[in-house]
């Protein structure tokens, strides 16, 4: 199985009920192609979402959004987890005292994740200085998307810091995560 990472953008908010019942509603399909949903990032205003599924490829997560009639994600990849120092890569990243902020970030030629890494590291004092630590990414397997999470503050924070750094971003999004059980 591979993780598979799917990006939605929504004309009106969602929530935690519009991912409950999608589950609910394509159980059947899922079980049929072998998706398991892992966790949801949602924006805080509910008009984006990050989904990482284990399933046999992005074709077979395609087919259950499309069985169950909702719009075409804007996104959808096979990717690689890198924890970060205090993650596991499978559980919620979330954290007690600072927001999780994800950040999406795209790539016109294929990079090392190595490499875009150490770039993060190299500029260590800057994210620290901002109460900014990395959690997590997710990196697809053309080496051209990636999503990391990140503790911080609040998502400003997250952008200055990788304005500093000179990591490049598309988006940044402060999010609150679900589990399955939870959506």
């Amino acid at each position: 199985m591979t993780e598979i990472m799917l990006i939605r953008r929504f004309d009106a908010p969602i929530g935690a009920g519009y991912l409950h019942q999608a589950t609910i509603e394509l159980a059947w399909c899922r079980s049929l192609y072998g998706v398991t949903p892992e966790l949801h990032f949602i924006s805080r205003d509910g008009l984006r979402c990050a989904c990482i599924f284990d399933a046999p490829d992005a074709e077979a997560v395609r087919s259950v959004i499309r069985a169950g009639k909702r719009s075409e994600p804007e996104d959808v990849w096979a990717c690689t987890v890198h924890p970060g120092a205090d993650d596991d890569g499978r559980r919620d990243p979330g954290h007690a005292t600072r927001a999780l902020v994800l950040v999406e970030r795209t790539f016109e030629q294929p990079v090392v994740f190595e490499e875009f890494f150490a770039l993060g590291q190299q500029n260590i004092a800057c994210f620290e200085s901002h109460d900014v630590s990395f959690a997590r990414s997710y990196f697809s397997a053309d080496r051209r998307r990636m999503i990391c999470l990140y503790h911080a503050p609040d998502a400003e924070a997250v952008r200055y810091a990788n304005r500093i750094a000179g990591a490049p971003y598309d988006r940044v999004w402060p999010a609150q995560v679900l589990a399955p059980e939870m959506a």
